[in-house]
């Protein structure tokens, strides 16, 4: 089975706009089922499925805009002679 390539910078995934945008959405379609009935019925099923869609909305966007490139790291200074 062929591995799936990943991004070089994969572990500074948490940091996207595009990765936290989906969290939210997941958060909040989680916290929604998690609910009491009574408690879902209170808030209209239009408003959540409408913050869901912004949210991903936004996460698209965040995907296409330039992210800050990954820091480069400095040269050592070089070591004092005696």
């Amino acid at each position: 089975m062929k591995r799936i390539p990943l991004v070089p910078d994969w572990r500074d995934s948490w940091r996207w706009f595009s990765m936290q945008a989906q969290a939210i959405a997941i958060s909040i379609i989680a916290g929604w089922s998690l609910l009491p009935t009574a408690w879902q019925q209170m808030v209209p099923g239009w408003l959540i499925f409408g913050m869901i869609y912004v949210v991903l909305i936004l996460g698209m966007i965040g995907r296409l805009v330039q992210q800050a490139p990954p820091a480069k790291p400095e040269p050592a200074p070089p070591a004092e002679q005696p």
